[in-house]
C-alpha cells in the first residue's frame, strides 16, 4: 500500500468501487475525521449490548453504523469515537482486499519483527494473555458471553481495541514512530504518514489530536500518544530533552498484552 496517499485520496479511490448508498454515507464520515474524532459518529452504537450478545461479526457493526445518525455536523466538534475507527478499518479492508489482521501483519508487525502483537488473538490461547478486569455492575451472564475476556471479544480483533502485545513490541512501535517512520533502517511508514499523525488536525477546535494519536504541546516539549482500552498508557516525547518513551502499563486495570 502507497502510505503516502492522503486519507481523502484513499477515501475517494475506495468509494469509486463502493455501491451508490454506501458512497455517499462513507463520503459524508469518512476521510481524516474518523482518525481524528470529528466525524459525529458515536462512540458505541445504540445496539452495541445486542450486537455483541448475538455474537454479532464485524460486519454487522459496520452496517449499523452506516444507518447511525450522526451526532453533529463533522468538524464542529471533539468527540471520541470508535466507530469512525471502524469504518476507517472497512476502508482498508476494502482497499487491501484483507482482513484488518492479516494487512496489520504484512505491512506493520511482520517488518517491525512484532512477535508478540496481533488482532485478535492470533493463535494464542485465552490463558496467554493478561486478564482484563470488569465492571462491578456488569451481568455475569452477558460478561461471560462477551465480556473482555471472553473467547468472542478476545479474537474478534476490533480496530478500537483488539490488539494484543506486549511492553517490548509497544516500545518498537513507538520508537519507529519517533524515528520518522523507520526503524532498523528499514522505512515502515512515509514521512509524510508519520508527520500527519502526529501534526496536529484539530487546531480549529482546540481539541489537538493527530491521525490517530492525541497529542500534547507546551513551550518545552512537543508529544504524542493514547490512553489504550483497558489501561495502557503511553507518551512519547519527540522534542525537549531528548526523544523518547515514557508509558506505563496499569496492569490492575486489565491490559490487553500477552504474558512473558
Amino acid at each position: 500500500m502507497n502510505t503516502t496517499l492522503s486519507l481523502g485520496r484513499l477515501t475517494l479511490n475506495i468509494l469509486l468501487s463502493f455501491a451508490q448508498f454506501e458512497r455517499e454515507i462513507i463520503a459524508e464520515r469518512t476521510r481524516d475525521k474518523m482518525a481524528c474524532h470529528t466525524s459525529g459518529l458515536p462512540d458505541m452504537l445504540p445496539e452495541n449490548t445486542q450486537l455483541r450478545r448475538a455474537h454479532a461479526p464485524l460486519s454487522e457493526f459496520v452496517r449499523h453504523t452506516y444507518a447511525t445518525p450522526l451526532l453533529f455536523s463533522p468538524r464542529s466538534e471533539f468527540r471520541y469515537q470508535s466507530m469512525g475507527i471502524l469504518l476507517a478499518a472497512e476502508i482498508v479492508e476494502r482497499l487491501s482486499r484483507m482482513r484488518l489482521r492479516d494487512f496489520e501483519k504484512r505491512e506493520i508487525f511482520d517488518p517491525l519483527g512484532l512477535k508478540a502483537s496481533s488482532f485478535g488473538l492470533g493463535g494464542r490461547r485465552i490463558n496467554d494473555l493478561v486478564s482484563c478486569s470488569t465492571t462491578p455492575d456488569a451481568d455475569p451472564a452477558d460478561d461471560e458471553r462477551f465480556g473482555p475476556n471472553s473467547l468472542y471479544w478476545r479474537d474478534m480483533g476490533c480496530p478500537w481495541g483488539g490488539m494484543h502485545s506486549n511492553t517490548t513490541d509497544l516500545a518498537v512501535l513507538l520508537q519507529t514512530f519517533l524515528d520518522g517512520g523507520v526503524y532498523a533502517g528499514n522505512r515502515v511508514f512515509s514521512s509524510a504518514t508519520v508527520r500527519a499523525m502526529t501534526s496536529d488536525q484539530n487546531a480549529e477546535l482546540k481539541a489537538p489530536w493527530g491521525l490517530g494519536w492525541a497529542l500534547g504541546r507546551s513551550r518545552s516539549w512537543n508529544a504524542f500518544g493514547d490512553l489504550v482500552l483497558r489501561g495502557l498508557v503511553f507518551v512519547m516525547f519527540a522534542s525537549g530533552r531528548g526523544r523518547r518513551v515514557s508509558g506505563c502499563a496499569w496492569i490492575a486495570l486489565g491490559v490487553a498484552v500477552v504474558k512473558k
